[in-house]
């Protein structure tokens, strides 16, 4: 009997502890028979915590978004915000949840003041979910930082209008900047690893112009790039020209254009350090 308690002990291993943690998850979090009659349960539980909510369910889309007194409190007096979308939260693909954070002024570190879990990810959903903190919980931003999700873009300018700065998380752009420049920049026949030097000097010049601070030098790089590099990479500057320049889109991915008090927010990092911390 000793014997095979001690061979089970050398089997117990991440599944187990998986197991035995969805148990007692279940038994702590989950208070209906199904994930969504769990949701209208803890609504009930949250308002009565003072929590404020927004959900809906019809034809199979579904959003759950809740905000509690203290973050209010921290919302009312914060002008820069983080929103970010999370992906890979459940065994369904299309789920996502959306976080809004700031820097706490005390700590320096990331807080979050909002979330919203769903499953559309449409401009009409995030516009709904903006206009609630707008309309309900006296958010008044000066620059909210976002990925590069046209939906979120498009909320944010219609619920805030020209009050509010739009950015473009920089490592986010260099991101899209490193793969286009994979994809777009090949080696020369003859030419071996040329490619390789072609896209560390493209990026670390389109760096420079990201993290520049003076308007007119922006302006000036920008020029000073098409003129090296359009008859060379013409390819690589069409794209950057459409997606990234067109529209004066440099203004929404250069620290120039950042507004000086929230150049600390220049990526979305604080959503990582304040949902890890």
């Amino acid at each position: 009997m000793e014997g095979d308690e001690q061979q089970r002990d050398k089997m117990f291993g991440y599944v187990d502890i998986y197991n035995f943690w969805l148990t007692v998850a279940k038994d702590m979090f989950q208070f209906g028979n199904n994930e969504f009659e769990s949701l209208q349960l803890w609504k009930r539980k949250l308002i009565n915590c003072g929590y404020k909510v927004i959900d809906h369910s019809l034809d199979n889309v579904f959003f759950y978004g809740f905000i509690s007194s203290w973050q209010m409190d921290i919302m009312k007096v914060s002008k820069c915000f983080s929103l970010d979308s999370t992906f890979g939260i459940s065994s369904r693909s299309n789920e996502v949840l959306y976080s809004l954070v700031v820097r706490h002024p005390d700590t320096g570190k990331g807080v979050p003041v909002g979330y919203l879990l769903t499953n559309d990810q449409s401009v009409t959903l995030a516009l709904e979910w903006l206009k609630f903190f707008r309309d309900h919980c006296s958010m008044q931003p000066e620059q909210i930082a976002v990925d590069c999700s046209i939906p979120e873009a498009d909320a944010i300018r219609v619920t805030f209008g020209e009050n509010c700065r739009l950015q473009l998380c920089f490592f986010l752009v260099a991101q899209c900047w490193s793969r286009n420049l994979a994809t777009k920049i090949k080696n020369q026949r003859g030419q071996y690893n040329n490619a390789k030097v072609i896209r560390s000097n493209i990026m670390s010049e389109l760096q420079s112009i990201m993290y520049e601070t003076v308007r007119e030098n922006v302006i000036e790089k920008i020029c000073q790039f098409r003129e090296k590099w359009t008859s060379v990479q013409p390819n690589f500057v069409k794209y950057l020209e459409n997606r990234w320049l067109a529209l004066e889109g440099y203004k929404k991915w250069s620290a120039a254009y950042v507004i000086e008090e929230h150049r600390n927010m220049l990526t979305n990092n604080c959503i990582k350090t304040g949902i890890i911390n």
